[in-house]
């Protein structure tokens, strides 16, 4: 019975800790994971091997595809490398940028710099293998709702077990 109880406790912890560690283990990822995954803050900051652009862009989960700007951003850094393969001069890539996309152009406000979007890109994934914060925050809620249902379920079995039990069945005569 004891074992049960703290089963119920623990199952809560037991599951965050599992939805935590889900996807951390393994393998180094294949170049066009790396390639998407550097994508996913919008913007392609290194330089990869000219299949691997290619294998990215058809890797694409659907959504992505769809909703995105994936696909174009990566045709972009496609066309970038082969150029700087070639020897070609590509306007704007050399002139201060950090990557195959910047522009290099200086200036103005950079979107995405607010307050707000400094936080959201501190807490949130990291790249396209993350675990959404709101997955983590369902799960933290679950756990809790769990947590609560055992607590709940312990005190009623603990009050059951206090109830003094007349010896003549409940009727007693004063």
């Amino acid at each position: 019975m004891i074992l049960i109880k703290r089963t119920l406790l623990l199952a809560p912890l037991f599951t965050a800790v599992l939805v935590l560690t889900a996807g951390t283990a393994g393998a180094k990822a294949p170049c066009w994971q790396q390639l998407i995954n550097d994508w996913y803050d919008g913007r392609i900051d290194k330089t990869y091997a000219v299949p691997c652009y290619r294998e990215a862009i058809n890797h694409l989960p659907a959504d992505v595809d769809n909703y995105s700007s994936a696909r174009d951003d990566i045709q972009r850094a496609l066309q970038v490398r082969i150029a700087q393969k070639k020897g070609i001069a590509i306007p704007g890539s050399t002139s201060g940028g950090s990557g195959p996309n910047s522009t290099g152009k200086g200036g103005g406000r950079n979107p995405g710099s607010g307050g707000i979007d400094k936080i959201a890109k501190e807490i949130g994934p990291k790249d396209a293998t993350s675990v959404p914060i709101p997955l983590i925050v369902l799960a933290a809620i679950a756990g809790l709702l769990l947590a609560a249902g055992s607590a709940g379920f312990v005190a009623r079995r603990i009050r059951a077990r206090r109830v003094p039990v007349l010896p003549d069945g409940g009727n007693q005569q004063p």
